[in-house]
C-alpha cells in the first residue's frame, strides 16, 4: 500500500522541519553568540601582536596574557552555551517523542482503520541521554584544542594576526557547529524513535517488527538503499545518520499495508547508471556491478566519537581490503 510509504515520507519531512527550526531557534544563536564573544578576545590579542612589531615566537605568544584569555574564553563560552542547549534538549526531547507517537499512530490507523492508538502517557526514553550530554562536553574541549593548535602553528609567523585569528575561530566554531547540529539531530531523533516504538509495542505480539523505509532518490546513501524493505524485530532501534530520511513501518503478522514496497536493492537495480553512480560513487559502483560485493555490505554501524553509533556507508576499502584497488577509476 503506497499510501503508508507516502505517510511515512510526509511525517519524516514534518519532523525534519521541526528539528531544523528547533536548532535555528535554540542552538545556533547560542553557539554564534559564544563564537562572537571569543572573537572579541581574539581581536584584543591581534592588537597586542600588532603593537609588538618584532618577531613573535610560539613560546613568547604563550606567555601573553591575552593569548591565555583567548583560550580561556574558547573553553568557557562554548561550554556555557552547551549547558544551556543541554537544558533545552532535556526539556524539549519529549516534544519529539510525542511526534514519534503521532507518526506511529497515524501509520497504524492507515493499516488498521478499526484501531485508534492512544497517544501520550507512560513514555520512557530507551537510551541514556547523559551519553549524549557527555559528547557535548567534548565539543568545548575540541574547540579550545583546535584554536590553540591553529594559533601556535600560524600566528607567530603571520604579518596579518587579525586574519589568522579570524580564520582560527571560524574553523574551530564552524566545525563545532556542524558537530553540534548533527549531535542534536541524533539525540532528538532517538527521542522520536522512542515515541514510535512506544506505540508499536502496544500491539505485540500481532505486530511482529518494523520495516526500514527510506526515501529513495539520487540523494539516498548506499546504506539506506540497502536497508530499505528489510524487516527488524521490535527490540532493535532504527539507527540512522544525521539528517536521515528513513522511517520504521509497523509490520503486522499479516503484513497488511506493506504490499508493493520494493526492496531498495531491487529499486537501485532498475535505476539508470548515472543514478547508480551518484548514489554509490565510482568504486563502489564498479565493485557492485562486477558482483564483488553485496549491497548490504555497504551498510555498517559506526561508533562515531561525536554522534555515537550511527549507520553509514562503508568505503570499498573497508569491504574488500586491498582488493578495493581493482575497482578504482583512474583518469
Amino acid at each position: 500500500m503506497a499510501t503508508v510509504g507516502k505517510t511515512a515520507r510526509r511525517r519524516a519531512k514534518i519532523v525534519d522541519s521541526a528539528l531544523a527550526q528547533w536548532i535555528s531557534q535554540n542552538a545556533a544563536p547560542l553557539f554564534v553568540e559564544a563564537s562572537e564573544s571569543v572573537s572579541l578576545q581574539g581581536r584584543a590579542l591581534a592588537r597586542i601582536i600588532r603593537e609588538e612589531r618584532d618577531y613573535m615566537s610560539a613560546a613568547r605568544l604563550r606567555r601573553l596574557a591575552n593569548f591565555e584569555a583567548l583560550l580561556l574564553a574558547a573553553g568557557a563560552e562554548p561550554y556555557s552555551a552547551l549547558r544551556e542547549i543541554e537544558r533545552r534538549i532535556q526539556t524539549d526531547i519529549n516534544v519529539f517523542a510525542e511526534l514519534g507517537q503521532e507518526t506511529a499512530a497515524e501509520l497504524i490507523r492507515q493499516i488498521r482503520d478499526d484501531e485508534e492508538p492512544e497517544v501520550g502517557g507512560g513514555l520512557v526514553l530507551d537510551f541514556e541521554l547523559d551519553d549524549y550530554v557527555d559528547r557535548m562536553n567534548l565539543l568545548a574541549d575540541s574547540i579550545q584544542e583546535v584554536l590553540e593548535d591553529y594559533l601556535l602553528e600560524r600566528l607567530p609567523y603571520s604579518t596579518s594576526p587579525e586574519t589568522v585569528i579570524e580564520d582560527a575561530i571560524s574553523d574551530a566554531f564552524g566545525t563545532g557547529l556542524v558537530w553540534l547540529t548533527g549531535l542534536i539531530d541524533i539525540v532528538m531523533m532517538r527521542g522520536y524513535r522512542a515515541g514510535e516504538r512506544f506505540i508499536f509495542t502496544r500491539y505485540e505480539p500481532e505486530l511482529i517488527g518494523w520495516m526500514w523505509y527510506a526515501t529513495l532518490d539520487h540523494r539516498t546513501c548506499p546504506s539506506c538503499v540497502a536497508l530499505h524493505g528489510q524487516i527488524f524485530p521490535l527490540s532493535e532501534v532504527l539507527i540512522d545518520h544525521p539528517r536521515g530520511r528513513c522511517e520504521p513501518l509497523p509490520v503486522f503478522s499479516d503484513y497488511a499495508g506493506l504490499e508493493g514496497i520494493e526492496p531498495g536493492i531491487s529499486w537501485l537495480s532498475r535505476q539508470s547508471e548515472e543514478t547508480q553512480r551518484t548514489i554509490l560513487g565510482p568504486a563502489r559502483y564498479n565493485a557492485w556491478k562486477a558482483g564483488a560485493v553485496d549491497l548490504r555490505e555497504y551498510s555498517v554501524i559506526d561508533p562515531h566519537p561525536v554522534y555515537g553509533p550511527i549507520r553509514r556507508a562503508a568505503s570499498l576499502k573497508e569491504v574488500l581490503g586491498d582488493d578495493a584497488v581493482l575497482y578504482y577509476e583512474t583518469s
